[in-house]
C-alpha cells in the first residue's frame, strides 16, 4: 500500500531523515517509535507532503507521490491526524464532521462515543480528548486509503490515551491501513502489527511488534524494562 524508498531530507542544513526506507502492507498497523528528535514526525511529513524529501522515493499503491504537496496527498489517499488538534471551534461538532466530509464505512460515533452526546456543541467546549477525537474523526472523512497518527496520546489523561488507542486498534480491525508515530512505545507495540524504531534520523530496528517489544535496547531506550 505504502512504500518509502531510501528516503533522505535535509531540514536549514540539518539531515533529519537519513536513507530511510518502510513499507506498509493493505489493512497493516504499522507504528513508528522513537526519542525526541528520532526523526518520527520528520517523517511524516514526507509521506504526507508536507515536505519534499531531497532523495529517495515514496509510493502510494504504486504509484509515485514523491514530493507531491499536501492536498494532492489527501486526495491520492493519505490523510493525516496531526497531534494538535485541529478542529473548527467555532462549529458543533456535527458541522465539523459535515465539513469534513462523510466516510460510509466508518461509524464515527461508535467509534468515539464520547463525542456522540456533544454533537450539538461546539467543538470549542470540548477537552482536549475529545479535540483530538474530532480531529481523528475528520481525517476519516477524506475515505483515506492510508490514516496517519501523529502522536494521538500527546497531553491527554491516561484514562482518555486507553479510550484513544482501543478506538485506533478497532478502525484497524475494520482493514484500515494505518501508519502511527507515538512516543508511548508500550501502547504503540501493544495495538500495532509491525512497529519501525527511529534514531537519528535512521531506521535501527524494524519487524513484528511482539517482537520488537522483547528486544533488550528497545525495553531498555523505550519501555523502562
Amino acid at each position: 500500500m505504502l512504500v518509502v524508498e531510501n528516503v533522505s531530507s535535509r531540514f536549514a542544513g540539518a539531515l533529519k531523515i537519513d536513507d530511510v526506507s518502510m513499507q506498509v502492507g493493505e489493512g497493516e498497523f504499522v507504528s513508528i517509535l522513537g526519542a525526541n528528535g528520532a526523526g518520527k514526525t520528520s517523517l511524516l511529513g514526507l509521506i504526507t507532503g508536507r515536505y519534499a524529501p531531497s532523495s529517495g522515493r515514496i509510493l502510494l499503491e504504486g504509484k509515485e507521490i514523491t514530493g507531491w504537496p499536501a492536498h494532492r496527498v489527501v486526495r491520492a489517499g493519505i490523510a493525516l491526524a496531526p497531534q494538535n488538534h485541529p478542529i473548527f471551534t467555532s462549529l458543533t461538532v456535527d458541522e465539523n464532521l459535515a465539513v469534513g466530509g462523510t466516510n460510509p464505512d466508518i461509524d464515527v460515533f461508535a467509534l468515539f462515543p464520547n463525542l456522540e452526546r456533544y454533537r450539538k456543541a461546539l467543538a470549542g467546549r470540548l477537552s482536549g480528548g475529545e479535540r483530538q477525537m474530532l480531529s481523528m474523526a475528520l481525517a476519516l472523512g477524506a475515505r483515506p486509503r492510508v490514516v496517519v497518527f501523529d502522536e494521538p496520546s500527546s497531553g491527554l489523561a491516561p484514562k482518555i490515551i486507553a479510550q484513544v488507542f482501543e478506538a485506533i486498534r478497532r478502525l484497524a480491525d475494520t482493514g484500515m491501513t494505518i501508519v502511527m508515530v507515538e512516543q508511548n512505545a508500550s501502547q504503540a507495540l501493544r495495538i500495532s502489527d509491525r512497529a519501525y524504531v527511529l534514531e537519528h534520523g535512521r531506521v535501527v530496528l524494524h519487524g513484528a511488534s511482539a517482537e520488537i517489544s522483547e528486544n533488550d535496547h528497545v525495553r531498555q531506550a523505550y519501555l523502562g524494562v
